[in-house]
């Protein structure tokens, strides 16, 4: 019990720095008006895949450390509360998804791909872009 505990943690451990490392890091970003307006990249793959295999709450907590450690190493401006629960919502809405269609257990890859397109619109369609107009008045569309 207490080893995979300890295997668990690790295995959070190392999404954490995989988060990091991939949305900081190995990521192309645009800069629109002084602030990060655009981010491509894969820094959301170890928050996803965290919650899809240990839980909603393992991916909450790992996109949200991961955006609060990110934010330690390379500040880009003020600290915004909003990002990391969106960065921990990105972990945690496709495993919410997947358990309350009672495909947590083994989901198919049409299932698990609009698990992660589900998770994706909310996060980084919708609560993204609109926190940065909120914020910043950065506009919803670019033209």
């Amino acid at each position: 019990m207490v080893r995979q505990k300890t295997q668990r943690i690790s295995y959070l451990a190392v999404m954490i720095a995989l988060g990091v490392i991939l949305t900081r890091v190995a990521s192309f970003r645009v800069t629109i008006g002084g602030v990060e307006g655009i981010r491509l990249g894969i820094g959301a793959l170890p928050l996803i895949l965290s919650g899809i295999v240990w839980g909603p709450a393992a991916g909450f907590f790992v996109g949200a450390l991961s955006d609060i450690i990110g934010y330690m190493i390379t500040p880009l401006g003020a600290y915004m509360p909003h990002f990391t629960i969106t960065s921990g919502l990105t972990g945690a809405l496709p495993a919410l998804l997947l358990k309350f269609t009672g495909q947590a257990d083994r989901p198919g890859a049409g299932m698990l791909a609009a698990a992660i397109l589900f998770g994706q619109t909310i996060t980084s369609m919708i609560m993204v872009p609109y926190f940065l107009q909120q914020l910043f008045s950065i506009p919803w569309r670019p033209f």
